[in-house]
């Protein structure tokens, strides 16, 4: 996998995990809302030239509010936020390596 294709799955998991807590908030939000359907994000991977080229994301609706599940999902959109942001750190600590190799 390129730097390149490595950074793209990373901002696009990063947009995934925003647009999860953004969604868990909504849903929280709205609890006491009469006759709210929850929302939920539908995450899959998609390919591009045979590799990895990221995450797709889609809102749809779900049921009734579950706010364990709500904490859950905000839990999970933290973690995977985390772990985008700290592989970009990295791809942007390689770069800098290789740069001052050809340098």
């Amino acid at each position: 996998m390129s730097l390149s294709a490595a950074m793209s799955t990373a901002i696009t998991g990063l947009q995934d995990s925003a647009l999860r807590a953004q969604v868990a908030a909504f849903n929280v939000a709205n609890v006491s809302t009469p006759d709210f359907k929850a929302q939920k994000v539908q995450s899959s991977s998609y390919v591009a030239n045979g590799a990895g080229a990221g995450v797709r994301s889609t809102v749809v609706e779900g049921g009734p509010v579950d706010l364990a599940e709500q904490l859950v999902n905000m839990n999970f959109a933290e973690v995977t936020y985390t772990a985008n942001a700290k592989v970009i750190s990295t791809l942007g600590r390689m770069t800098g390596a290789t740069l001052d190799i050809l340098a």
